[in-house]
């Protein structure tokens, strides 16, 4: 289902007109679609995009959704803030 969630996304029809097309019921993709919105919001992680390999513009702060703030230095490596991320997952 969630590939069809993203074949709908990427595509100009309205649900109701996709799920005619898919043979589905609408509910059964509002469903589906309200679970991928969920498992999405649940999982946690966020993108991280930085122009440069470090963080020219001073210290990076993460926040996390429980109220645990962590700051790095300045000019911390992304490979810092990927290691990071990783003991803290």
């Amino acid at each position: 289902m969630f590939e069809l969630i993203e074949k709908w996304e990427k595509g100009d029809l309205s649900i109701k007109k996709f799920c005619l097309r898919e043979n589905i019921t609408y509910f059964t993709f509002q469903y589906w679609r309200k679970k991928l919105q969920e498992s999405a919001r649940l999982s946690g992680f966020v993108s991280i995009e930085a122009p440069a390999p470090v963080c020219p513009l001073g210290k990076l702060e993460l926040h996390y959704p429980n109220g645990v703030k962590i700051t790095l230095p300045e000019n911390s490596s992304l490979d810092s803030v990927q290691q990071l991320l990783l003991l803290t997952c």
